[in-house]
């Protein structure tokens, strides 16, 4: 990357984006919650508390059962934007698809607002949740883990073959689409983007931002802009990462928070497991810039293409998408992050690190590796 080992505090930036938000809920407030909840029991008990950055997330025991309770900001996702995750869950569940079913309140919603803040209640996933402790860009503790977790997310896509998320509420802050790329005219396209987020536009104003765009992302979308074309899309979930699947055994068996789901393409959620799963980018923020676990890339890639074989288009294209892939949603964090956080701190890195030295790295010998290897992996190589 163009200046990822001399700039220390990336890093600690880095690890500060995937630090919880939001504080935990208090026993009170749970309990308060769950009187709406009159078949799930009264509440006893806290079991653990999740560690998860933009959202508060407690297990917690009451009288009948396990239950999970997560609280979000209305600031980030509407009462309607939750709704659009639940009808994608209902899907699942209705195809024999493993995820925690989302429980209704007495007045039969299954999202709850009190004040600013919207509740979902969930039953406990089925398994043992592994990487609680792990965050986005921690690589899988072994290969029959990635093995497994490319097969589920096969098992996913062939699940949603057919289901269209209802539309989403246009400008959301943080989503996990791939439309910019798909335009010819690349930073027209990202200028027209920033102007429906005033906030984006003020940020980008005045930064070199065509000129860094055009030369990380330029080659990359002048190979991949064509072959988009022809290929079909569907729901993805968005954050195929460890901490959002459980296993038992080397089996994942279960599979939660659906926050980033979208309509994009199945290579979308591919690439994305790829770089949360494989490539230690912390570690390459430290200086390390062969930190990729190649066991792991060629494990998902088998697991995956054991339920789901790639067509030839798709192996053409997937090695650059893994370099271009965060470019909808770092621009979308950007925004995320002034408006709902109010966190310049953060939204420089997603600027500097995330959007712009992230496909920059791709540029370099290290990550010319990584993409060679990638494709040599799905030529059979």
């Amino acid at each position: 990357m163009s200046r990822l080992s001399s700039v220390p505090s990336e890093r600690e930036e880095g690890l500060d984006v995937v630090r919880p938000v939001l504080e935990p809920m208090s026993a009170a407030e749970i309990a308060a919650l769950l009187q709406r909840f009159p078949a799930v029991g009264k509440f006893e008990s806290i079991l653990s508390v999740s560690g998860r950055p933009y959202s508060a997330g407690t297990l917690v025991r009451t009288e009948t059962r396990d239950v999970f309770v997560k609280k979000r900001t209305a600031q980030w996702r509407s009462k309607e934007d939750i709704e659009r995750e639940h009808a994608l869950i209902a899907h699942l569940r209705s195809r024999g698809f493993s995820t925690p079913a989302v429980l209704a309140n007495e007045a039969g919603e299954t999202v709850t607002a009190e004040g600013p803040w919207l509740y979902e209640v969930f039953e406990r996933a089925e398994g043992e949740d592994v990487y609680r402790e792990s965050h986005s860009w921690m690589p899988f503790a072994k290969a029959a883990h990635a093995y497994s977790a490319g097969r589920r997310l096969a098992e996913f896509h062939r699940a949603v073959q057919g289901f269209e998320l209802p539309p989403a509420a246009p400008h959301r802050p943080m989503v996990a689409r791939f439309d910019l790329m798909r335009q010819p005219d690349l930073p027209a396209a990202i200028e027209a983007e920033a102007g429906k987020r005033p906030s984006l536009a003020a940020y980008l104003e005045g930064r070199p931002w065509r000129q860094r765009i055009e030369r990380a992302y330029g080659p990359f979308h002048e190979r991949i802009q064509p072959l988009l074309v022809d290929i079909p899309s569907s729901a993805t979930h968005g954050d195929w990462h460890g901490n959002n699947l459980f296993f038992r055994g080397d089996e994942v068996v279960s599979v939660i928070d659906f926050h980033l789901c979208d309509m994009t393409f199945r290579m979308y959620d591919l690439v994305v497991a790829l770089d949360r799963n494989a490539v230690e980018w912390l570690a390459i923020l430290d200086g390390q810039a062969d930190a990729v676990r190649y066991d792991l890339i060629d494990a998902m890639l088998a697991g995956y293409q054991s339920v789901l074989p790639l067509s030839p288009v798709e192996k053409r294209l997937l090695p650059d998408l893994l370099a271009v892939h965060q470019l909808d949603l770092a621009l979308s964090n950007i925004h995320y992050y002034l408006e709902v956080e109010q966190n310049i701190g953060r939204a420089h890195w997603a600027y500097e690190v995330y959007l712009l030295e992230h496909a920059d790295y791709f540029h370099t010998d290290a990550g010319r590796r990584l993409l060679d290897a990638v494709a040599s992996c799905l030529s059979g190589g």
